[in-house]
């Protein structure tokens, strides 16, 4: 089986983790980038004073710029060079870049330092190429050709002014890098992970919302500290709310998979969305039912059990209650009737009104309650079955 995608898949989230936690260490003067000039990239703004006349009583900003190239996998020699090439381009055409690094996992075994190659060699390799004309190593030849002098500056400045990360464990390094920003000290850690996972979940939607118009995406510290401020305040002891639109775009049903197919909520939604042309309403509908299982979840965690047992009752209650009025109206009583009116008794559920994402969750829990799992005091049906 060909596992290139799969690989490629995980160097993405890879990438996205180190992108956030560099995000941990900014302050008003910086930002971090994903996919511009590297795959990370840091930007800080460096005021000096400056004493020379014209330019006497002002201070100016200067930029610097840290490349950050990350790989989850084994740097091979050709990958090596690759990184030392690209570099090279770019700081030719950025003097405001002041520092490399390379981010990888230590299972890899990767090597401390990069740049090991004798840089005379390394020039005369590259002038000899006769690789294709859009080959990295025929851009670097165009750019340095006859000019070993500029070529030895530009290798000199990135071998001196780069690093090597070899992260053992980087989910405990943002574990530790965030606990200052997301309060960790001040609830208890299940809270905090909740948050932590939510900043992840946020940074990776960003991110993935501008790479669809093939744009690079910006976060800077005002912008983070907004970001926190809004997941601080919905997920904390007591209120556990998580932004729905993330969760939405990150975990939607696969319709073709047998086991969602047969299972009792998917039967279920499906007498209320006969056509295939409704397919989207039981998508959706399944994704808020998931929506409330993680929220069931973690409420159960955070000792919350009660709550949870009133809130499935009250929805089971309203259930009832929609089924009695329907069953006054003449023909009133259909799969699609029930799943309306329960739904709309349901927005009013006490305990979700006032979370985050209530009304997803009020519409979730209807559709939990239809899962075959659920026991039979409780159990929901649009449907009633033979």
């Amino acid at each position: 089986m060909d596992s290139s995608g799969l690989q490629s898949l995980a160097g993405f989230c890879y990438q996205i983790k180190v992108f956030t936690l560099c995000l941990s260490e900014i302050n008003e003067n910086s930002s971090v980038k994903f996919e511009h000039f590297d795959d990370v990239e840091i930007n800080k703004k460096i005021e000096t004073d400056q004493i020379l006349e014209q330019f006497a009583g002002q201070t100016l900003t200067e930029n610097a710029i840290k490349l950050i190239q990350v790989k989850k996998t084994n740097i091979s020699i050709d990958t090596h060079k690759k990184i030392i090439y690209n570099w090279m381009l770019t700081t030719i055409e950025n003097p405001s870049i002041s520092s490399y690094q390379l981010f990888t996992d230590m299972s890899y075994e990767n090597p401390k330092q990069l740049l090991t190659f004798d840089c005379k060699e390394l020039y005369e390799e590259i002038c000899t190429s006769n690789k294709r004309a859009n080959a990295l190593i025929t851009k670097v030849k165009e750019r340095f050709i006859d000019d070993y002098k500029k070529f030895e500056r530009v290798y000199i400045k990135i071998k001196s002014s780069h690093q090597v990360i070899n992260s053992e464990n980087i989910d405990n390094e943002l574990y530790e890098a965030f606990k200052a920003h997301l309060n960790h000290g001040g609830v208890p850690d299940d809270i905090y992970q909740c948050r932590l996972g939510e900043l992840i979940r946020h940074i990776q939607h960003e991110i993935l919302s501008v790479a669809i118009d093939i744009k690079h995406f910006e976060c800077n510290y005002t912008s983070l500290k907004k970001i926190i401020e809004d997941i601080t305040g919905a997920i904390r002891e007591g209120k556990i709310g998580f932004n729905y639109t993330l969760f939405r775009d990150g975990n939607k049903p696969d319709l073709s998979d047998s086991n969602i197919l047969n299972s009792r909520e998917y039967l279920q939604l499906k007498a209320c969305y006969p056509n295939s042309s409704q397919l989207n309403r039981i998508e959706k509908h399944l994704v808020q039912m998931q929506y409330y299982e993680q929220y069931r979840y973690q409420q159960y965690k955070n000792l919350k059990k009660l709550d949870i047992e009133y809130i499935e009752g009250r929805t089971h209650d309203n259930y009832e209650d929609a089924l009695d009025e329907l069953d006054s109206i003449p023909n009133g009583d259909r799969p699609l009737n029930r799943l309306a009116k329960t739904k709309e008794k349901n927005g009013t559920n006490q305990l979700l009104s006032e979370v985050p994402g209530s009304k997803e969750l009020t519409v979730g829990v209807c559709i939990y309650l239809t899962k075959d799992s659920t026991k039979n005091t409780l159990k929901i049906s649009w449907e009633e079955e033979q």
